[in-house]
């Protein structure tokens, strides 16, 4: 079946339509399609463009949520944003999930850090975790 969207049938059985569609070919051709979604920075990747942290997106993804429910969860994202974290994931996972594991192993240091430089804010969040216990839905 042929594509709709470049002309009907017509066109291509006269020698303009097919000029047509040629040039149109090489107009696409020299379009960049590649757009970089992800940005490597210093201390991690963002999504480009924001502040939304790349492992964000994947840890959503790999808990199973669909890339709409992921871009209606971060409202700073478009859909074509987060299908591009995810390429940009599944594309460079060996390198992203050892820099996932690195950040896994420094949260118990970094959670100790922030209770001590702030305790009183600890306390008062440990009181309403036991008044009201987070559920996961």
């Amino acid at each position: 079946m042929r594509d709709q969207r470049v002309g009907s049938s017509e066109t291509f059985r006269t020698s303009v339509g097919i000029a047509a569609c040629v040039l149109q070919c090489a107009e696409f051709s020299e379009t960049p399609m590649a757009r970089d979604y992800v940005q490597k920075h210093e201390k991690g990747y963002r999504i480009a463009g924001t502040r939304v942290s790349l492992d964000s997106i994947v840890y959503a993804y790999l808990e199973g949520l669909r890339p709409e429910s992921i871009a209606d969860d971060f409202p700073a994202l478009s859909l074509e944003e987060v299908y591009g974290a995810i390429a940009y994931y599944l594309g460079h996972r060996e390198e992203v999930d050892a820099y996932l594991k690195r950040l896994d192993e420094q949260f118990p240091a970094l959670q100790q850090r922030i209770r001590e430089n702030y305790p009183l804010l600890n306390q008062k969040l440990d009181e309403a975790g036991e008044r009201e216990p987070l559920t996961h839905a």
